[in-house]
């Protein structure tokens, strides 16, 4: 495996992460992205290079844009995106969460803010370089249930580590 664990492992010591610092995760691993990328989201992936995408610019089609998805597990990477749950324990869950973080970067939903966006995005490339997925859990009887759904007594965190560049 590459660095993605030890980075959030780090990201999450030093705080700024929504004092994820306090959670008490009963595992944490990592995880290649290349099964849920495959079959669930159906991207044709090539070596390293996992969705390369071309956007029209804006309402009156000026120009294009590009976003690449890249693999690289040893990567320098600049943040991480992450989505959660409550679950019944279900592995089911992490998969979706995968799913949704991968979802999130394809549909230009997360970037980097220390990295200045230009207002006009044509003939732009914006690259996301992600590593392997790092995922938890934690178990706590009273903090993830709720009145309406007791039995859900673990909650899954999904973590992707990123690398943000505008060329």
């Amino acid at each position: 495996m590459g660095k993605s664990l030890e980075f959030i492992k780090e990201r999450i010591k030093s705080g700024g992460t929504n004092s994820m610092e306090n959670n008490k995760y009963n595992w944490m691993e990592e995880q290649t992205p290349f099964e849920v990328l495959k079959e669930s989201l159906k991207l044709a992936i090539t070596g390293s290079i996992l969705c390369n995408q071309t956007f029209k610019y804006n309402i009156l089609n000026k120009g294009t844009f590009k976003v690449k998805l890249i693999y690289n597990p040893d990567a320098e990477y600049d943040y991480f995106t992450m989505q959660r749950c409550s679950s019944d324990g279900t592995y089911a869950h992490l998969y979706e969460l995968m799913e949704i973080c991968v979802e999130n970067i394809i549909n230009l939903k997360t970037y980097f803010k220390s990295v200045k966006i230009p207002k006009d995005l044509s003939e732009h490339t914006i690259i996301y370089t992600i590593g392997d997925f790092v995922l938890a859990s934690e178990t706590d009887g009273e903090k993830f249930k709720t009145e309406d759904k007791p039995w859900l007594d673990c909650r899954f965190t999904a973590m992707l580590p990123i690398k943000f560049e505008i060329k």
